[in-house]
């Protein structure tokens, strides 16, 4: 028999700033380069633990998202950026449902149609204990 190929996970400790590309280590919470606020990120252990403990849910078939909704409650969204590194990606609410990619595919005219009640909006979605305005609010 032929040697087993050699498995290496590659864990990454920073992402690039958005503003001006300088890495920006994984425990910075500004960009050394520019003073951008850092998004925030989980690391692959730290994401597991969520997971493990229930508190995160893969959301990719879609789905009534269940929890409390309102200004103070915001669900983070997450994509894996690379290298064992999750990043916020958008903010949820309890109420609001995501759409599979194959439905959406599907049945996207019906869901521009559904989506143009438009409910009232909150103001700026920004993560708590951060200044980084993740979504400014469309008025």
């Amino acid at each position: 028999m032929g040697e087993m190929a050699e498995f290496r996970l590659q864990i990454g400790s920073e992402t690039d700033c958005q503003s001006c590309g300088a890495a920006i280590p994984l425990s910075a919470e500004t960009c050394p380069g520019c003073s951008t606020q850092a998004p925030h990120r989980l690391t692959f252990e730290e994401f597991f633990v969520e997971l493990e403990q229930g508190r995160m849910l893969d959301a990719r078939p879609g789905g009534l998202v269940i929890g409390r909704s309102g200004p103070d409650d915001d669900i983070p969204m997450y994509r894996h950026f690379g290298k064992g590194i999750f990043e916020v990606v958008g903010l949820m609410q309890g109420g609001e449902f995501i759409v599979s990619k194959v439905a959406t595919e599907k049945h996207r005219a019906w869901l521009e149609e559904i989506n143009q009640e438009k409910g009232e909006c909150s103001g700026d979605l920004t993560l708590k204990g951060q200044e980084q305005e993740l979504f400014p609010a469309t008025r």
